[in-house]
């Protein structure tokens, strides 16, 4: 506490096990702080090295040291000290972090201008490392973030100490994702954010706890994050369509970012669709927005190693295109649009592959291009030659009936070569696609794409209404 006894505004909470290899950068960065209204209250936590004897070593009045005989575990101590902390907000420490020299001046500052905000962290640094993460800003992303993973670094974080008191700190039954539950739990009463200025450099190292006990804090996670889900209202078998549709456009629409592929089956071009749909469907315009900008930026991205195949690669985006504009989501030249997709296509198939199946396979191929030729206002962007080997391919398959499936698929495309009209079934393309659903309510453990995933839950949903 300061010199005269006067309540700090700030209470600092930091534990500390074992941690004499990097102790002494952690405290200096707090004491050298431009803001200087704070208390230091350390919960040496049974260490068995030089810990004790170096935080000893400190005559700083602003410091408190507990001294744990046993070690009690982190949120334990964590607890210990929120219990004695006097200020209005607390921060949190770890033992092995350095803060930035303007961290406590910054967060002041930003929770006194924003009293809807319980709870704040913010950007930071990987220690030894020239790598910056920024964290999501906005509470309306955050809170869906947060079903599926944590998005607000702990030892970044600043709240009201008055709130969480109320909530009893830390549940310690949470032992190592105690910080993840206390997060969920604080979204749920009012607005958590991240301020996008850099206030920590943050080491990694395999004594921390994500490293010590990932397996468990996984698991736990799962737990924190079904409970939390469970709260928002956002239940698959026991809900209201127009809500649960509501939650998962917005759950998408956050977490998006997190999305990789591309892929119609398991990327970005399947989030594309339910976005338009949902967009129509809800008559709310920023999802047309985004979808719009997801496909430019997917088209964009074309590169030669990705795949062709439809489930994943190159023949599953273009029939995502040639469907798009079939329902007339997007405008333009179909086959302009999908010069490069075509082309790509042509130079990396495999006409020896020995997978014949949908997904991944020629067959996935063929169902492409029936689409392409039943649909294009010129043949030109495939050569004859291409064409022609392909044909050759079709008629094996129709000659030897491998499987029903096979074979229509096959006899489809000799019939568009032969001259004559052959349509597309969308709604049957889409049941191939979409027929493997999630069972269970657990939307964290879903899939992002249309196949086993959250787009195709969504829009199996939207297809009925």
């Amino acid at each position: 506490m300061s010199q005269n006894n006067k309540i700090p505004l700030i209470s600092v909470i930091m534990p500390a096990y074992n941690v004499e290899n990097y102790l002494e950068d952690s405290v200096n960065s707090i004491l050298t702080q431009t803001f200087k209204d704070f208390e230091f209250i350390i919960i040496n936590d049974g260490s068995t090295d030089r810990t004790q004897q170096l935080l000893e070593s400190y005559e700083d009045p602003r410091i408190r040291l507990i001294n744990n005989k046993l070690n009690k575990g982190n949120y334990y101590s964590r607890n210990k000290g929120c219990n004695l902390a006097q200020g209005k907000y607390i921060c949190v420490m770890d033992a092995d972090d350095i803060a930035y020299p303007n961290r406590f001046e910054v967060q002041f500052k930003f929770m006194e201008e924003n009293p809807n905000v319980l709870l704040s962290g913010s950007a930071y640094r990987l220690l030894g490392q020239d790598v910056t993460i920024e964290q999501s800003t906005k509470f309306d992303e955050i809170k869906y973030i947060l079903i599926s993973t944590f998005c607000v670094l702990h030892p970044t974080v600043i709240f009201r100490r008055d709130v969480v008191k109320k909530m009893g700190f830390y549940n310690i039954e949470y032992e190592y994702a105690s910080d993840y539950d206390l997060v969920t739990r604080l979204a749920l009463l009012g607005e958590i954010t991240n301020v996008s200025d850099v206030l920590l450099s943050y080491r990694q190292h395999n004594k921390q706890i994500s490293s010590l006990h990932s397996d468990k804090q996984q698991v736990l996670a799962r737990e924190i994050q079904y409970r939390y889900q469970q709260q928002l209202g956002m239940s698959y078998h026991l809900f209201d369509k127009k809500l649960f549709l509501n939650h998962l456009a917005s759950y998408l629409k956050s977490t998006i970012s997190y999305v990789q592929s591309s892929g119609l089956f398991y990327g970005r071009m399947g989030l594309v669709i339910f976005f338009y749909h949902y967009s129509q469907y809800s008559k709310d315009i920023q999802y047309t927005k985004l979808a719009d900008l997801l496909l430019t930026d997917i088209l964009t991205h074309v590169y030669k190693e990705i795949p062709v195949s439809l489930n994943n690669g190159l023949c599953g985006l273009g029939m995502a295109i040639s469907y798009l504009f079939s329902e007339g989501f997007v405008e333009g030249d179909e086959d302009d649009v999908l010069f490069e997709i075509d082309k790509q296509i042509e130079n990396n198939i495999s006409m020896d592959n020995a997978d014949l199946s949908f997904e991944t396979g020629i067959l996935g191929v063929l169902y492409f291009l029936v689409c392409r030729f039943s649909r294009t206002k010129r043949s030109d962007n495939f050569s004859s030659n291409f064409k022609n080997k392909v044909y050759i391919i079709a008629e094996e398959l129709v000659y030897n009936r491998d499987s029903s499936d096979g074979y229509n698929i096959a006899m489809q495309y000799v019939k568009c070569m032969q001259g004559e009209p052959v349509l597309i079934d969308w709604s049957e393309f889409f049941q191939k696609i979409i027929s493997s659903l999630p069972e269970n309510d657990y939307v964290n453990t879903w899939f992002f794409g249309l196949r086993k995933g959250c787009a195709g839950v969504g829009l199996n949903l939207l297809r009925d209404c």
